[in-house]
């Protein structure tokens, strides 16, 4: 066990480590948000990304939402260029690290 969560009551060790877990699973999910977003940027399917990233098509779908909420967007496309004018995405940068 953590040190962390030693330090506590029993009860308050559930929490702490209810809070731990909570914390890994959210950046889990930022970063899976992170690379769909990137995939999404290179032009890959829905069924391409998944099949990357060894997730579900329906994840894809649920990240590609979340991101259109953020953004505000409508279109893969107009995503895209909100995720390059935001600073999410960096082309060059991208087309550079494939081709190595």
């Amino acid at each position: 066990m953590s040190t962390e969560a030693s330090r506590v009551p029993w009860p308050r060790r559930i929490d702490v480590l209810r809070d731990r877990q909570r914390q890994e699973l959210e950046e889990r999910i930022q970063q899976s948000r992170k690379q769909v977003l990137k995939l999404i940027c290179l032009g890959l399917s829905r069924k391409h990304i998944a099949r990357q990233l060894g997730i579900s098509v329906s994840t894809v779908k649920l990240r590609l939402e979340e991101w259109r909420e953020i953004s505000g967007t409508e279109s893969r496309e107009q995503l895209a260029i909100w995720a390059v004018v935001n600073g999410h995405f960096h082309p060059d940068q991208e087309f550079f690290n494939q081709a190595r």
